[in-house]
């Protein structure tokens, strides 16, 4: 896996927070249901959500979250987030992250859990990226991304398996813990 395309899927779990943002600042043209609610506290959720992040600085990023549910806590400041699918499309790639739930705490995490699956298609290398879990942490404030899950990586060239995984945002590292098998089947050129 190239680096680059752990870039990009770490690019799609910051848009996640960002999303998390704009959602807690905005309000959406969506169904709306308040949540328990008392005097020094609010609470919110919302369903069936398509949320839009597009830049004027960067008209070739888009990026798109969907959930059947969105709920906020302000005294937890937590998010909950039910089928979420986040989409980040830019000029080189297009990646899609989807799991069953997604729970945030505050600015400084975000944890996707059951069925986690992070699609990547780059459009420049013409390849395929798959990587497959069950649980993924990304560390803001740490640029870190991690799970100690089993981890599936397809790519079109093999297929890569192993316990654990750390992505270093800042130091541009990727590192499978444990228990690390791969397959490498080359392109016959003609």
């Amino acid at each position: 896996m190239k680096l680059s395309r752990a870039r990009f899927l770490i690019f799609i779990l910051l848009i996640s927070t960002i999303v998390l943002w704009v959602t807690n600042q905005n309000r959406l043209d969506t169904t709306t249901t308040p949540v328990q609610s008392s005097t020094s506290t609010y609470n919110w959720q919302t369903q069936n959500t398509t949320i839009w992040t597009l830049s004027p600085k960067e008209p070739n990023n888009q990026s798109v979250m969907q959930a059947s549910q969105v709920t906020f806590q302000e005294k937890t400041n937590t998010s909950e987030f039910t089928n979420p699918k986040l989409y980040q499309i830019d000029s080189t790639s297009h990646t899609q992250l989807n799991s069953d739930k997604a729970f945030g705490l505050g600015d400084e995490t975000l944890e996707f859990i059951d069925n986690v699956i992070v699609t990547q298609r780059d459009t420049e290398a013409q390849t395929n990226t798959q990587i497959k879990t069950e649980r993924l942490h990304y560390h803001i404030d740490q640029q870190k991304i991690y799970t100690k899950s089993h981890v599936n990586i397809e790519t079109d060239s093999g297929k890569t398996e192993g316990q654990g995984l750390e992505i270093d945002l800042q130091n541009k590292t990727l590192q499978l813990d444990h228990k690390v098998k791969s397959v490498f089947t080359p392109k016959i050129s003609q």
